[in-house]
């Protein structure tokens, strides 16, 4: 695969929540957080990429690596070591003397 589908998990229609929902077997959200992570991740790229390409497969969608698929959006996200989601890091509190609140 050469480009990378764009997931932004904000841009799925409901329609498209509940196919991957349908297709997995469980809604998205319990999908994404559980053991079938693979699967939804494979059937949301699968129905972002046929928005473009209406022959794409979900077949075709489960062969791709993680470094085919950018995920932005939402806390559901695939984790793996290495893996970005495009979002920059939240920054440290700053250091310092703490003082307590006096209210």
């Amino acid at each position: 695969m050469t480009d990378k589908i764009r997931v932004d998990m904000a841009d799925l229609t409901l329609a498209e929540m509940a196919e991957v929902g349908e297709t997995v077997g469980e809604t998205l959200d319990v999908a994404l957080a559980g053991p079938r992570q693979p699967l939804a991740v494979a059937a949301v790229a699968w129905v972002v990429r046929r928005r473009s390409d209406p022959t794409f497969t979900y077949e075709a969608a489960k062969q791709l690596r993680l470094g085919d698929i950018e995920m932005i959006g939402a806390d559901a996200h695939p984790e793996a070591p290495g893996a970005s989601n495009g979002a920059s890091p939240q920054p440290s509190p700053a250091s310092g003397v703490s003082t307590p609140s006096t209210s």
